[in-house]
């Protein structure tokens, strides 16, 4: 006769989940449970946990399902138990059979609103360094309105727009430095006309998406500023290794003061997604769990960052000495990529990449050398100052000769 060995297991798709079209469990370790009857003779009897806790461990107590092996309810612990420090002090792991990552998911970023497109082009720093340039323009060329006639042909920026549109140039400039001041103005105007352009129609054909956070200083920043808000499940291993961090880090900080509360603590990674859709949080929980529970994989979207990396084992009650028979099984499978194919085939949304990316906008970075062509105008102010002087010291000699001819 078989020994007879339970596994308790809560619902936790992919892993362990009822079947839509009849009422029967499937999953990834019910699979793994099924090659174990036969691969070791023994009768390895599913049973479904009272409580959907998987259990952590406080001064010797084991709650969840940990803590009923700890009682010996039952014999082993699946669905997608994770493998940790604290765990592995009062029950036995097999080797690891799955591969997973601690991760968080935010909503996916919504279409550009195309309307905003006409000031999209430019940065902030670019319309300031524009509107600076045309104050500037208009300055010189008041300033040369007070000299002479021979000095009031300084055209501003303004002016030079206008030539771009079509209106032309009525007068060439006589003097050098008016000429070095149209060749700069020109020269700023081409290159800024030309991305602005460029930019604009890009942005009302292709708005692009809007910008999501999407690594973890973004999201530690988000969450200082109190632009988003973070949640997880009870219990979990990021939430005791944060508590039991002397020295937590800048991320661990912001995602502790947005846990403090209570309030965005979730009962299961379906509500976690359901809190996404508002835009102002952010879901922490597994890669794998997080989206077999995804229904519609273009509402969400994941982080490219991880926490850190999470291996799933066979939990056992101590004692229990079958561990080497149940970790050679758990080889063979891996040998033949029997679990990465059960998982690939398994009832879950794998994500979905998005690749609507919105044109990058004008910073003062892309047009570096437009803004050399300033030190032009610079000399062009050197140059007016030194005609200015020579318009002067001719005027005064002329008057000199006309009052000795006297």
């Amino acid at each position: 006769m078989r020994d007879s060995l339970t596994v308790v297991m809560a619902r936790s798709t992919p892993f362990y989940y009822v079947k839509e079209t009849e009422c029967a469990y499937e999953g990834v370790d019910v699979l793994i449970v099924s090659a174990l009857n036969q691969a070791l003779r023994k009768n390895f009897s599913i049973r479904t946990s009272p409580e959907r806790s998987w259990g952590s461990c406080t001064t010797g107590n084991c709650t969840g399902m940990i803590g009923m092996l700890q009682r010996k309810v039952f014999d082993l612990a699946m669905s997608g138990m994770s493998i940790s420090y604290d765990r592995r002090r009062y029950v036995d792991f097999s080797f690891p059979y799955l591969q997973d990552r601690l991760t968080f998911v935010v909503r996916a970023p919504r279409v550009l609103d195309p309307s905003s497109a006409i000031i999209k082009p430019f940065e902030a720093e670019v319309w300031e360094y524009l509107i600076l340039v045309v104050v500037i323009s208009i300055v010189i060329r008041q300033l040369a309105r007070l000299m002479p006639s021979v000095f009031h042909d300084f055209l501003d920026l303004l002016d030079i727009f206008s030539i771009l549109l079509g209106k032309g140039q009525i007068h060439v400039p006589e003097l050098l430095s008016q000429g070095m001041v149209l060749c700069s103005w020109l020269i700023i105007s081409l290159v800024l006309s030309t991305c602005y352009s460029g930019v604009l129609f890009s942005s009302m054909t292709r708005p692009g998406l809007e910008d999501v956070v999407n690594t973890i200083p973004e999201l530690t920043e988000a969450l200082v500023n109190k632009r988003i808000a973070c949640g997880t499940l009870r219990n979990t291993h990021l939430e005791k290794s944060l508590q039991q961090d002397g020295s937590p880090k800048p991320f661990e900080r912001a995602i502790l003061e947005s846990l403090k509360s209570g309030e965005n603590y979730v009962n299961s990674d379906v509500a976690g997604l359901e809190r996404c859709k508002s835009g102002r949080f952010a879901y922490i929980g597994e890669y794998i769990g997080i989206s077999a529970d995804v229904e519609d994989t273009g509402t969400v979207t994941f982080a490219d960052d991880s926490f850190q990396l999470v291996l799933y084992g066979v939990a056992m009650r101590q004692q229990l000495n079958i561990a080497e028979e149940l970790n050679l099984v758990i080889i063979q499978l891996w040998d033949h990529g029997l679990v990465e194919y059960w998982l690939a085939n398994a009832t879950y949304n794998p994500r979905r990449s998005v690749d609507q990316r919105s044109p990058e906008n004008l910073a003062i970075r892309h047009i570096r050398g437009a803004l050399s062509s300033l030190w032009a105008v610079c000399a062009a102010l050197v140059v007016l100052i030194a005609e200015r002087g020579l318009e002067m010291f001719e005027n005064n000699h002329a008057k000199l000769v006309f009052n000795k001819t006297d």
